[in-house]
């Protein structure tokens, strides 16, 4: 059995040029942003902090300890994790780190859309990072390390 479900329209610009629309009513939330004239990424969080300020945004946990385990149905050594509690930072003390860094990106001299490289793993500085550079216009793109 297929079963197609059709999220998206493609609506023709001119012929080398399409944009795609949601075919879905818009949720509740979706209808806020568009109220609040909230258009970029940066807007969004910037939203996200005024509306959730005391709340729980960023939680990490620290490594307790590690060890390679076999994985039964790959055949290959996998590392398991042994994780602590969650540290939380609010969206008030993730937004004041992201003032910061943004500031620092000033101090630079870096200017609206001059592109920056992040090389980081997806975690806490990485979004801290992106942040900042969404709240200054600077593209970024994301470099990892992959053994």
């Amino acid at each position: 059995m297929i079963i197609s479900c059709i999220i998206s329209q493609a609506i023709t610009i001119d012929p080398e040029r399409q944009i795609y629309t949601s075919v879905t009513p818009k949720s509740e939330l979706h209808e806020e942003i568009d109220a609040n004239g909230v258009t970029t990424l940066a807007k969004i969080y910037t939203r996200s902090v005024e509306k959730n300020g005391p709340k729980n945004a960023l939680g990490v946990r620290d490594v307790l300890s590690e060890e390679e385990v076999l994985d039964q149905s790959t055949g290959k050594y996998i590392k398991k994790y042994e994780l602590g509690d969650y540290q939380w930072k609010t969206y008030d003390q993730v937004d004041a780190i992201v003032k910061n860094l943004s500031r620092g990106f000033e101090v630079l001299q870096l200017k609206p859309k001059e592109k920056i490289a992040i090389f980081a793993e997806t975690r806490e500085e990485w979004f801290i990072t992106a942040m900042a550079a969404f709240k200054k216009n600077l593209p970024s793109k994301l470099l990892w390390f992959e053994s």
